[in-house]
């Protein structure tokens, strides 16, 4: 499998597009930024800190195994919904269904770090990430 570039349009599978511009509008006083834009950010950081916490290599800055976007999206959702503190969006928003599904998210990425869960390599590396060694393993010798 390949990463994949985390994206506002992956929210779309986890909420309606009212629902979306919704948060938007009730989130953003005058002069503050969209958040959704940081939330993705912060969730492929976090992924990539669970990938590499198992010792694999990680895919370039902004991406995430294709395994993990359901568990990106559901985290990238409540982050947006959690804003949310009181009152009637909050409790429109914010249901027991999806916190669930956020603790869920993140369960899964503790499996992927203590490699419970096994994710794809990414085809295309980072150039700056360590590669696997090919010469052996700690203790191997070579024989011919």
């Amino acid at each position: 499998m390949s990463w994949i570039k985390l994206t506002p349009a992956h929210l779309d599978e986890a909420l309606a597009a009212v629902e979306l511009a919704a948060l938007r509008t009730v989130q953003t006083a005058v002069g503050q930024k969209d958040p959704v834009p940081q939330a993705i950010t912060r969730t492929c950081n976090e992924v990539g800190g669970y990938v590499a916490a198992a010792g694999l290599e990680v895919g370039e800055p902004g991406t995430i195994p294709e395994q993990l976007l359901s568990a990106a999206i559901a985290i990238v959702r409540w982050r947006i919904i959690s804003r949310l503190s009181v009152g009637a969006a909050a409790k429109v928003f914010a249901t027991e269904n999806r916190r669930q599904e956020y603790l869920d998210a993140i369960a899964l990425l503790k499996d992927v770090a203590t490699r419970k869960f096994i994710i794809s390599l990414p085809e295309e590396p980072a150039e700056d990430q360590p590669r696997a060694s090919a010469a052996g393993v700690w203790g191997s010798a070579t024989k011919f």
